[in-house]
């Protein structure tokens, strides 16, 4: 067999990094195939929480980078909204991804807010001098979508090098297949094989299963929203903010001030399950949209290098808290790196 290009090596030590900057310079900084999984939850382009950052999903740029800094046969995995990953998906197979598969994070913790529709249809009603109680009560309390019970995460691939077998791709690239057997789990009765399907085992979800017991729910790997002392950890020595915070892209909704309050935090034992099941033993994991870096403590927790890269200076602080005390816990060499490269008009 030919080698179309040279064999991957392992480093012993894994090494971590975060970028403060717009992730498409980010990924500019780094090598052409030198990536062996992205994991990342980008924005959903719902506006949420009034963010900055949630006005549009990942871009075609920073998915074209992303392909390009991927090994062949590696894994992208890119949280998104049940209302826009479509476009993901799209964006992504325009810069040459397989769209192999999307996994279905559900939860039972999602809120809805009903919309007045009534007072609003009795107001223009109104203007036009006309009156309707009956169609104002019937919508009084109508809303104009569900509440969300579930995050899609999308399974991308880099294809196989041209002409390459999938154990070609592995052999030269160390990339393509997924661990199956060495995440397995125990809930409780036997050991089950990872699948599409992962829950948050709240109240909610678990009565789902009633019909099919325990052995039903059983059947999935689950873990549960973080906790405010997962969030926190490492963060102690950071300023807590209340709900009036607003820094320069990013805004705390939470009533109680937090040091760590980012909106969107991933479960790091979620995103643990998701990088052993993906990435080669002693890879590369970046994510592209690094928040608080949830997936950056879960790569150090399984061993594995990381690159982080985030716009906002302010989750970036709590990235770095959360990595660096992760990583004294271990007794780690080092601290986190960190780089400042800004931009999208300086982290306007």
């Amino acid at each position: 067999m030919k080698n179309v290009y040279k064999i991957t090596t392992k480093k012993d030590e894994p090494t971590y990094k975060i970028i403060n900057g717009d992730n498409v310079l980010g990924l500019k900084k780094i090598p052409t195939r030198s990536i062996d999984l992205i994991a990342t939850d980008s924005p959903y382009a719902i506006n949420f929480a009034g963010n900055k950052w949630d006005n549009d999903v990942v871009s075609q740029e920073a998915l074209g980078e992303s392909f390009r800094v991927l090994k062949h046969g590696a894994f992208m995995l890119c949280f998104a909204s049940s209302r826009t990953d479509h476009i993901v998906k799209c964006r992504a197979e325009q810069e040459g991804f397989i769209v192999k598969d999307t996994i279905m994070y559900v939860y039972g913790t999602g809120q809805i807010h009903t919309y007045k529709y009534g007072r609003e249809i009795e107001s223009e009603l109104n203007k036009l001098g006309k009156t309707n109680a009956n169609l104002v009560q019937e919508h009084l309390n109508h809303s104009i979508k569900l509440r969300p019970a579930y995050e899609p995460c999308i399974v991308l691939q880099k294809p196989y090098r041209k002409g390459q077998t999938h154990a070609q791709s592995i052999i030269c690239g160390g990339c393509g297949s997924m661990d199956i057997y060495n995440t397995r789990f125990n809930n409780g009765d036997k050991l089950r094989y990872p699948s599409n399907f992962i829950h948050d085992n709240s109240e909610q979800v678990l009565e789902q299963f009633a019909t099919t017991g325990k052995s039903g729910v059983a059947n999935y790997f689950y873990y549960p929203k973080p906790s405010v002392e997962e969030k926190n950890y490492g963060c102690e020595h950071l300023p807590k903010r209340g709900k009036n915070y607003s820094g320069s892209i990013s805004k705390n909704k939470n009533t109680k001030p937090q040091a760590n309050f980012h909106d969107t935090v991933k479960p790091v034992a979620l995103m643990k399950h998701l990088i052993e099941i993906f990435c080669p033993s002693g890879g590369v994991v970046l994510d592209i949209f690094n928040g608080s870096s949830s997936t950056g403590v879960a790569a150090i927790q399984s061993k594995y290098s990381f690159i982080g890269i985030e716009l906002c200076p302010d989750y970036c602080q709590i990235g770095l808290a959360r990595m660096n005390k992760h990583l004294s816990d271990i007794n780690h060499p080092t601290e986190c790196e960190f780089e400042v490269l800004l931009t999208t008009e300086e982290a306007a």
